[in-house]
C-alpha cells in the first residue's frame, strides 16, 4: 500500500490525519527490523538519551 492512498482507490478522498497515520505505520514497519535504530525500554531511557 502506498502512502498516497493507492491501496484505497475507489474509496474517495483520504483525510489528512489518515494519510499521516499511514505514513507513520510505514515508517514503523521500515525501522522495526533495522538494528541501527535505537530502542528505548521506557521513558527513563528515552529522557536520558534526549538529555545527552
Amino acid at each position: 500500500m502506498s502512502v498516497t492512498g493507492d491501496g484505497l482507490a475507489g474509496h474517495g478522498s483520504i483525510p489528512e490525519y489518515f494519510r499521516k497515520l499511514l505514513q507513520a505505520a510505514l515508517e514503523a514497519k521500515c525501522v522495526s527490523g533495522d538494528t541501527a535504530v535505537l530502542e528505548y525500554t521506557g521513558m527513563g531511557s528515552l529522557k536520558h538519551a534526549l538529555e545527552d
